[in-house]
């Protein structure tokens, strides 16, 4: 994901679509978020963000790579598939094991019409080598962006947007049948 971006647009189908996008990591990543290990931060938009079925005026900026919605998520379980498809409705552009109290942090700016959240030179927890620098953009057409500076380095991660608490998930490895 090194020096790549994706955008998300919406669709017809009240889903989105993925292409690779243009849009280049800024060097200017705003005013910083108060976050430890393991921490959310309540935030407000700076618009009302129609995401899948909802529409939100605030958001829950989590220190793990990851913005939910309805409730925050600071839990220190597995960043998995599971819980990416069962808890709240989210967008997570590296959902990992993050912990911005041991790096640079985690910031917010308003870019016209779009709020920037950046995980800033962030270390993987209990790593002194793994960091990311990642951009995540809410536009207020409801379109979303990931970009990645040149630094994503993490032991594994869950990228993308999942509407939420799609109801018991169990993970298979068909590798092993």
């Amino acid at each position: 994901l090194r020096s790549a971006a994706f955008l998300f647009a919406r669709n017809g189908s009240g889903g989105y679509d993925v292409r690779p996008s243009t849009r280049a990591f800024l060097s200017s990543v705003g005013d910083k978020v108060s976050l430890g290990d393991d921490a959310s931060a309540r935030i407000a938009l700076p618009f009302t963000f129609p995401y899948y079925s909802g529409r939100y005026t605030e958001a829950f900026l989590n220190s793990d790579g990851n913005v939910t919605f309805v409730s925050e998520d600071h839990a220190s379980t597995d960043r998995n598939v599971a819980r990416f498809l069962t808890g709240p409705p989210r967008v997570a552009p590296i959902f990992a094991d993050l912990d911005p109290s041991k790096g640079a942090g985690v910031f917010r700016r308003t870019d016209g019409d779009a709020l920037v959240i950046t995980w800033c030179d962030v270390p993987e927890f209990d790593s002194t080598t793994n960091r990311v620098n990642v951009q995540l953009r809410l536009a207020s057409d409801g379109s979303i962006e990931f970009i990645y500076g040149a630094t994503v380095e993490t032991s594994g991660a869950v990228v993308g947007v999942s509407p939420g608490e799609t109801g018991v998930f169990s993970a298979v490895n068909i590798s092993e049948a």
